[in-house]
């Protein structure tokens, strides 16, 4: 029995070690994994973005031209790892004069036979509205606030390293001109959280800014600079287009580490089916992520 008991630790501490490699050399609690399959498809950039209805986890700012009630959930193992995985469900909707309001959950997981290893839990509440409307322009700015629940499960022996909760704050920009380009901003937590009671770890900080062009309709080109304190910056960049009525297709890039990105959305009646897929950057294997949206009707 105490072989086998110890063989178990083995595999556990071997599992858990292999999850600290999922986001990079040095995975942290609640790391940026991609929520929705449409943004991974083109190249992770979203600064610049449209609303949908994945809005609350990219600008929150982008609520500013919420016009319709809008929901989403996506699910995704990253890098094809069986043993974790993430679902997210998301909403927004306006508020006439006073801009848009998001609601949005995520949870990252990892597992090992039927085993809660690590939980780790979003709750982000965001809000955008417009500053100042004009012929040429429009400006609009956006906040949010993240409520993040981290709990680690029990372990072999029977240690309950229990759980650990902090608030972070966004705030985020975005400026439309001439109905065509849209320039974005954001800073994710401004306040510099910290999660954890003895070992405090600081939750990621990152700032990020993006423009997105759309030359015609169903055509849309994205590019975003983005850096993580202590970290590489980053570029992503990709492109959408509309292939037919329901039909989309999509490509795009990330750097550091390189990543190549491709996907397509199925769109028919208010409901949106996207699949997105990424390389593993190196010696991890590709992602695949899949997700749903949908558009309420407005009644009007």
């Amino acid at each position: 029995m105490k072989k086998r008991m110890s063989m178990r630790a083995i595999t556990v501490g071997l599992v858990a070690l292999a999850t600290v490699t999922l986001a990079g050399p040095a995975r942290a609690a609640f790391e940026d994994i991609e929520v929705s399959p449409r943004t991974r498809a083109m190249g992770m950039a979203y600064v610049g973005l449209a609303p949908d209805a994945f809005a609350p986890f990219h600008n929150a700012a982008a609520l500013a031209w919420v016009t319709e009630y809008q929901g989403a959930a996506s699910y995704v193992r990253p890098f094809g790892y069986d043993f974790s995985g993430q679902s997210v469900i998301s909403g927004v909707g306006s508020l006439g004069k006073w801009g848009g309001v998001g609601v949005g959950i995520r949870h990252f997981g990892v597992e090992y036979r039927g085993e809660d290893l690590t939980g780790e839990t979003t709750v982000s509440f965001t809000h955008g509205f417009r500053l100042s409307h004009d012929l040429q322009s429009t400006v609009a700015v956006g906040w949010g606030v993240n409520l993040y629940s981290l709990d680690y499960g029990t372990s072999v022996t029977g240690i309950d390293p229990g759980s650990a909760t902090a608030v972070g704050v966004d705030v985020s920009a975005q400026v439309v001109l001439h109905e065509r380009t849209r320039v974005g901003f954001y800073a994710l937590n401004i306040n510099n959280p910290s999660i954890g009671d003895v070992d405090e770890e600081e939750l990621i900080r990152r700032v990020g800014a993006g423009v997105s062009y759309q030359p015609y309709r169903g055509v849309t080109t994205l590019l975003d600079i983005s850096n993580e304190l202590g970290e590489d910056v980053q570029f992503r960049g990709g492109t959408e287009f509309q292939v037919t009525d329901f039909l989309w297709l999509r490509a795009g890039l990330r750097t550091q580490p390189n990543i190549f990105t491709a996907g397509v959305g199925l769109q028919r009646f208010g409901v949106s089916v996207d699949y997105g897929f990424s390389t593993g950057g190196g010696t991890l294997d590709a992602t695949h992520q899949f997700g749903i949206r949908y558009v309420f009707p407005s009644g009007k």
